[in-house]
């Protein structure tokens, strides 16, 4: 067996069937796969099945399914959201990645007062819908994280779950050692873009009830500290790496 995984379409008139979509099929490609190769074809959260590809056509492949594989344990059981101030575009590319193969349910990109650029235009977005599913495909996941953007930290706050446990993370924080981090139904970490959170912004996560952590004494770029982050909260929760 190949190991390689796709998100893949069911065949709406033959439900034995399904094909891959162009991104996929160019991968598919880049891996070498031939007619007769075997894949995992990914049909929603929760549902993978064997497949093998019976031809190569213009923008897709077309699997034949076989047998249900049983469930994965890579798919998070309980909602891990990353709160990212937009930053580089490179380097929320990696933090978006790591963000997936971790665990998070949801990323929430935001302008932040340090943020250098306006927030992404749709073809970003679209790269990093692309990532995420490259990622899923990896590390063994069925369920896509989702992508939401906010104009400013207030707008990405309100956007989490009720009864989320917010974490916001600063070098003025309290140690992690000493932070409140037990199971709750929903954790988010909020993470500034390069410069940091500022003052307002610290304050906002104060008034919103969040718990202010840092992650030690040395600058991280705002990518590391994301993947750090995630893997803190996910670990405090039972599901982390």
């Amino acid at each position: 067996m190949s190991g390689a995984r796709f998100f893949a379409e069911r065949d709406p008139d033959d439900a034995t069937r399904a094909w891959l979509d162009e991104d996929a099929t160019r991968h598919a490609r880049a891996r070498r796969l031939r007619l007769g190769s075997v894949v995992g074809a990914i049909l929603g959260p929760g549902f993978e099945q064997e497949a093998e590809i019976v031809a190569f056509e213009r923008g897709r492949t077309s699997l034949s399914l076989r047998a249900q594989r049983s469930p994965t344990e890579a798919d998070p059981s309980d909602e891990l959201i990353l709160v990212l101030g937009h930053a580089d575009p490179a380097r929320t590319d990696f933090a978006i990645e790591k963000a997936t193969e971790l665990g998070a349910t949801a990323v929430v990109l935001f302008r932040a007062a340090r943020s250098q650029s306006p927030l992404p235009a749709a073809s970003r977005l679209a790269r990093w819908q692309r990532l995420m599913r490259s990622a899923c495909e990896q590390c063994g996941r069925t369920s896509l994280p989702e992508l939401q953007v906010a104009e400013d930290l207030g707008g990405a706050l309100q956007a989490l779950p009720s009864r989320c446990a917010v974490f916001g993370f600063d070098q003025q924080g309290q140690p992690w050692s000493r932070a409140l981090a037990g199971r709750s139904a929903a954790r988010a970490a909020v993470i500034g873009p390069e410069g940091g959170l500022d003052e307002s912004e610290l304050q906002r996560l104060a008034d919103f009830g969040a718990t202010l952590v840092s992650l030690g004494p040395r600058w991280l770029r705002f990518e590391t500290a994301a993947a750090i982050a995630l893997g803190l909260l996910g670990k405090a929760g039972g599901v982390g790496p």
